[in-house]
Formats: C-alpha cells, structure tokens, sequence
C-alpha cells in the first residue's frame, strides 16, 4: 500500500456510477468510486456491495461505530436497488472519512478500503466459534465484562448502607488484600443490592482454565472511615473487614467464545441463594 493512502486524511468520496460485471458465469455490480485526498489528488476505485459491507464489519468490530447500512437483497442486480444501495454507500462511505474521531478516518482498514493498489478488500474478521485450544495455539486475549449482580443477598438495613464489588482472576481465587497486585481485577464500588458494574478488563487466558470471582460487602455501617475507603479502592482501615457475599468459578471450555459478538453468561453464586452475576466475554 502506497505509504500517502494511509497516512492523508481522505477528503471527499463520491460513487459516480455502477458497472455490472461477469465473472465465472455470475453477474455482479461493482460501485466505482471517485476519491480526493487532502493533496488535490484524485483517483477512483472499484468496490463490490460485499466489499462495502465487510468494511463496515469491521468498523462496527473496531470502532463500535452505529451507522445504518444498507441490507443484503436477493435479486441485487435490479436497477432500483443498486440505485438506492449507490446513493446509501456513498453516505457510509463519506461518514466514515469525515468522522470525528481521528482513529475512525484514519484506521488502517479504511486506507485498504481506498487504496487503489488493492485490487480486492477483504474482511481480517474470522466468523466462527473459537475454541479453547484455538485460544491458546493464536494467544488471544479475552474481554471480561462484570454487566451486572442480580438478586444479591446482603444482610443490611438499607441499600445506602453497604458498598458492594466483585474481585476477580484467572486460574486462581482472588483476595481482597491483592486487589491492585499482580492480575487481580475489582469492579468500581457500588451501593446494593442491585449492582450495575459494567467493568470491562482484558485478560490474557492463554494456557489458563478457569475464572474465579468474589463479590464483598461492607457491613460495618457506623464506620464512615472504612466505607469511604472501601469506595476509593482502599482495602482495610481500623474497622471491620468486608465481608464476601458470594463466590463463583467458571470454566472457559464451557463457553462459546468468538472475536465478532459478545457473548453473555449468568453465573450463580455459592452458597446457593446468594444471586448471581451476569459477565459477558469476546475475544480480542
């Protein structure tokens, strides 16, 4: 790829028209884009509907970017539809090299999409189930999200009383005393007894089996001292140590794991009765 195509800032793209091609007995339209760059140069390129479509794939992956793009259509030949998708491409297309954020306009994948020495993009996302052994063998990293503690079990008078987090680790149980050494990963504080976490780490699980999690409560609630230190990630102070609610364990062989979708997991905490978490997991 020409070193200018990824470094400039694309100015302008408009698809000024459509040509239908053939190739092994199939017709297809390929959308012809003219393109200015920040220079003044102009030069054109010729992109596919399943191109387009696994661009946006990929910025949607990458960028989480909610931009509406046209659907697949059976009989995509018709004029009035290649007329529409036209016109629904060229509006993706020029949000993209106009957005905001830098990272957006300037991602590596949307200069292969522009580069005119790329005769044929291509989406890098694998759309299938991963195992755990393909995690291990390509040394992926996996996104823990803690969403959420549903039915939590706490023995306080109120909600405003207690502090509430969830602690947890790869391959081996969490103490609170660690919660900032080594890979130990604590959730914000959050008053009960329906916390909403939404923490999200990144954790390497190569060569790991399981994951382990505690959820703590503090129930010393004439101590102002211990809860506010509690809440700014501070562990002990003169007072009561928290407490643990609840302890879960979760084995990554049992789950689905793919780089393309989150997928979601509702995990009951021991002893039985004390609620359960709701985690989500996606592979990066």
């Amino acid at each position: 790829m020409a070193e200018s195509y990824v470094n400039l800032d694309k100015r302008s793209a408009a698809i000024s028209k459509t040509e239908t091609r053939e190739k092994n007995g199939k017709k297809f339209t390929e959308y012809i884009v003219d393109i200015v760059v920040d220079n003044g140069e102009e030069y054109s390129i010729a992109r596919r509907f399943s191109e387009f479509l696994a661009l946006n794939q990929l910025m949607v992956h990458n960028f989480q970017i909610k931009y509406p793009f046209p659907p697949k259509k059976l009989n995509k030949l018709n004029a009035t539809l290649v007329e529409s998708r036209r016109k629904s491409l060229q509006e993706f297309l020029q949000h993209l090299i106009t957005c905001p954020t830098a990272s957006v306009r300037r991602s590596t994948d949307l200069a292969r999409f522009l580069d005119p020495t790329n005769p044929v993009f291509t989406n890098k996302l694998v759309h299938k189930k991963v195992t755990l052994e393909d995690v291990n063998k390509r040394k992926q990293m996996l996104e823990i999200t803690v969403v959420e503690g549903k039915d939590i079990k706490q023995g306080a008078k109120s909600m405003w009383d207690i502090v509430s987090y969830c602690v947890y680790d790869v391959d081996k149980q969490p103490e609170e005393t660690n919660t900032f050494i080594g890979h130990t990963y604590r959730t914000p504080t959050i008053p009960g007894p329906y916390p909403n976490w939404n923490y999200r780490q990144t954790v390497n699980i190569k060569d790991k089996k399981k994951l382990y999690l505690k959820v703590y409560s503090s129930l010393d609630t004439n101590s102002t001292t211990n809860t506010n230190n509690i809440a700014n990630g501070v562990a002990g102070g003169e007072s009561t140590a928290p407490s643990v609610i609840g302890t879960a364990e979760l084995a990554f062989s049992s789950l689905s794991l793919n780089n393309y979708s989150p997928t979601t997991h509702s995990l009951p905490l021991e002893p039985k009765g004390s609620g359960e978490l709701l985690l989500s997991f996606i592979l990066v």
